[in-house]
């Protein structure tokens, strides 16, 4: 069985060690991610943007913000790293990307010193540190990883890529504001004056993911968020969500974290306790 062990977060973003005995589906997240193998038995593959990636001890996997990408577990009872980044820190770190939404590359190698970093991150997290401190130790791995900035390549003109970015803005904005009013695809595309198959072209080029899964990313958020600060049932928040049955959300949202809402829930309450 799939356990978050341990959560957290810091002026980065936040921050899961958790081990994982089933795949992920296809999913993204508003923010950032890469993860890291603590166990050196580990050899996983994740996939980002369907491309293959090993996941090993010493090949972290990153994804940039609404990035798509799946989880095979081939190996059981292993660690993780989960670091999830907000966007405006990335910024800070290693700039805003000019074109496109890529910060790093998706393949990030581990060296000895990224290694030592991790553990030293590990090891403050189990250990009830402050944000202040995990922060610190997530910078360190950061400046680390300049190595594997994207470098953009020039569009072909400005204005058309600044309009197409702007399309695609205003459909996640869409998205964003009837996450519990509807779920129609077509209506986005209408609302941001596209084709549905403009949009989804859009979306693939610019955010290297789909509409959909933007969507599932943008629910399992407030998901999370109405799980950590909110008094509410998992009856109560499924049917908010659009979902005939709490058996159905709690399938989609470990389908999609490797947890249920349940483990989610009482991690994070315990952690704000800590």
């Amino acid at each position: 069985m799939s356990q978050l062990v341990r959560m957290g977060q810091g002026r980065f973003g936040n921050y899961r060690i958790l081990r994982l005995n089933s795949d992920l589906v296809p999913h993204a997240h508003p923010e950032a991610q890469i993860v890291f193998a603590l166990d050196q038995g580990i050899e996983d593959v994740i996939f980002v943007n369907n491309e293959p990636i090993n996941l090993t001890y010493r090949t972290a996997v990153f994804a940039n913000p609404m990035e798509k990408h799946a989880h095979r577990v081939c190996s059981q009872n292993c660690e993780y790293l989960a670091l999830y980044f907000q966007k405006s820190w990335l910024i800070d770190m290693f700039g805003n990307p000019e074109h496109g939404r890529s910060f790093l590359k998706n393949s990030i190698s581990v060296s000895d010193t990224i290694a030592e970093l991790i553990d030293c991150l590990v090891s403050s997290a189990k250990g009830n540190a402050s944000e202040d401190e995990i922060s610190l130790w997530v910078e360190k791995i950061a400046n680390q990883l300049q190595d594997h900035v994207v470098i953009a390549e020039a569009p072909d003109t400005e204005r058309d890529v600044n309009h197409a970015v702007r399309k695609v803005e205003d459909a996640v904005s869409y998205m964003a504001d009837s996450l519990l009013v509807h779920r129609d695809i077509n209506l986005v595309a209408r609302e941001i004056g596209v084709s549905r198959p403009q949009m989804f072209k859009l979306f693939r080029y610019h955010m290297k993911t789909t509409p959909n899964i933007s969507w599932n990313a943008l629910r399992m958020d407030y998901a999370k968020q109405q799980l950590e600060e909110v008094d509410i049932s998992i009856e109560e928040l499924s049917a908010e969500l659009g979902f005939s049955e709490a058996a159905n959300f709690s399938r989609f949202f470990k389908d999609h974290s490797g947890f249920n809402p349940s483990q989610f829930r009482l991690v994070a309450k315990t952690e704000s306790f800590v």
